[in-house]
Formats: C-alpha cells, structure tokens, sequence
C-alpha cells in the first residue's frame, strides 16, 4: 500500500511539472507570435501560432484571426506589385496597416505610393460598405486603364447587387475594356442596374432604343434618367424637343435642357451650346460666354472644342 501512494505521489509530481512545462512553452511562444506579428513578419508569426495551437491544447492564439487576414493581404499586395498596380497595393497596405500599425514596411510601402503615385491616392476613398469599396476600387483601376482588374471588382460588386457596380460592368462589355465587347450582356447589366434607379444605366437603355429606332421608349428612358440627374439624358432630352422628334419642335426648350446638361457637366452639351451661343442661333449671339463653354468641354477631353478653341489662337 505503502509502495503504491509511493508511485501515485510520483506521478502527480510528474504531471505537474509536465504542466509547468507546458505552460512556459506556451507563453514563449505567446511571446514569439506577438514579436512577429508586431514586426510584420506575419509568415513567421503564422509558424509560431500553429505551433502554441499544438502545445496549448488546441486554443488559437488570440493574434490568429489577424495574422490570417494580414497574410491574405500581403499576397494581395505583392500580386499588385507584380502587376505595377498601384492602387490596388495601396488599398490592401491600407487594410494591413488597419490591423497592425506597427508594420513599418507597410507603413513604408504606404508612404511610398502616396509620394510616387499621387494621382491615385487622391481619389482613394474609405467606404462604408464592402460592395461600395470593391466597386470604388474597380472605378479607380478604370480610370487608370487597368481594365480587367476594374471588370474583376465590377463582377465583385455586382454580385453583391451594387446598382453602380452593375451600370460600370455594363459600359466595360459594351465598350470591351477588360471584357470581350458583348452588346446582350452589356444590356443586361444596364436592365439590373436601372431596376435600383440608377440614372447612367437608365440613360444607356435609352441609348440601346434610339439605335433601335424605337423613340418612344428612348425618350421615356432619357426623361427618367434625366430626373435621376443624369446630364447627358438631360442632353439627349433637348435633341428631341430640337428635332421636334416624339414632341413638338421647341428650340426654346431644347435651349433650356441643353443648359442645364451644360451646367450639370456634360461636355457634349458643353460644346454644342457653346456653338448656338457663338453664331447667335436661337440665343442672343456672346462669343465670351461660347469661349467659356468651349473651355469647359475642352477640359473634359472634348477633342472638337479643343479644336474650335485652337482655331481661334485660345489655348
């Protein structure tokens, strides 16, 4: 009996000294993890987190979570890189640096691209919703002609049901930027797009229909569109009343929708009043006000108002 609470002592001896072990090891490599993470070698910092899940019995460590995603977006920034897509390497160092502020390289590549690349981390916006920052980040990638990553976070966003996300994806497979040039599915973009009331979509059914010579519903789907805010329906709207198409012939009216398309932004309205105004038809003649117009359309890109411009020795 004696002999027998002799070897029950020793064994619990035993384990508690295996659990002292044990526990130090853990906190080591607590230790280890944390130094990891915070130096930004999330590689190393993943090793060590597998190895205190084994030696902890199976508990993750309290860092897990975000040393996951931190790595998830590393290989993002890196694809980037690779890709001399500075954009999309700003946005997930940005959601590193989210997570770790103390990611100096990070932090680094950061600063880097915001001294380099202006242009784009100007436009750079946060936003309130995952569907809006994939479609803000296909906008951004666009605009820079990076077309098929834009048609990559198109197809995120759209997925997700986001109207203007739809409405983009539309115009990347009508123009075939990023996308082969398919009309049907471009179309198809536009009808779901247009379903939440978005007025770019809107405006492009209304183009659909005019080439369609089906009027009526162009102009239907112009007035729509131009009550959403839409400037180059609003535009689209003065041809009509001009042309006295579908509606009685009003170049008074045409004038006041051109107006308003010019005033909203539209460059081609721009341009063309800018001509009425410049030979004085249906307006009272101003060749200041026409030049201004002109200078406008011009900033926009507008290649004849440009033109119109350099003829008159008006850079």
């Amino acid at each position: 009996m004696k002999k027998t609470l002799q070897i029950l002592v020793c064994i619990v001896a035993t384990l508690c000294c295996s659990s002292v072990v044990v526990a130090q090891s853990a906190n080591d490599y607590d230790k280890l993890v944390r130094e990891a993470f915070s130096n930004g070698n999330y590689e190393q910092a993943d090793k060590y987190s597998r190895i205190y899940y084994g030696i902890s019995m199976g508990k993750d460590h309290a860092l897990n979570s975000k040393i996951t995603k931190c790595l998830n977006y590393k290989k993002e920034v890196a694809k980037a890189q690779a890709q001399d897509n500075h954009i999309d390497a700003y946005h997930f160092s940005k959601k590193i640096a989210e997570i770790n502020a103390d990611d100096k390289a990070t932090l680094d590549l950061i600063k880097d691209i915001a001294i380099n690349h202006p242009e784009f981390v100007a436009e750079y916006r946060v936003q309130p919703t995952e569907d809006k920052e994939y479609n803000h980040l296909g906008e951004l990638n666009y605009k820079a002609k990076k077309y098929s990553t834009a048609v990559g976070w198109f197809i995120k966003a759209s997925e997700m049901g986001n109207a203007d996300a739809q409405c983009n994806l539309g115009i990347c497979y009508l123009k075939g930027e990023g996308a082969d040039k398919k009309r049907f599915e471009a179309e198809q973009y536009f009808r779901k797009a247009a379903a939440q009331k978005n007025p770019k979509a809107t405006y492009y059914l209304g183009v659909f229909a005019s080439y369609n010579k089906n009027f009526t519903e162009a102009f239907s789907y112009f007035s729509q569109a131009s009550k959403l805010g839409d400037s180059e329906a609003t535009f689209m709207l003065g041809h009509f009343y001009y042309n006295g198409n579908i509606v009685d012939k009003n170049p008074t009216e045409a004038i006041k929708l051109y107006t308003q398309a010019a005033n909203a932004g539209s460059a081609e309205a721009q341009f063309l009043l800018g001509r009425h105004y410049y030979e004085g038809k249906d307006v009272v003649k101003d060749e200041k006000k026409a030049i201004k117009l002109w200078q406008l359309a011009a900033a926009q890109g507008h290649s004849e108002a440009d033109r119109y411009l350099k003829n008159l020795g008006i850079k």
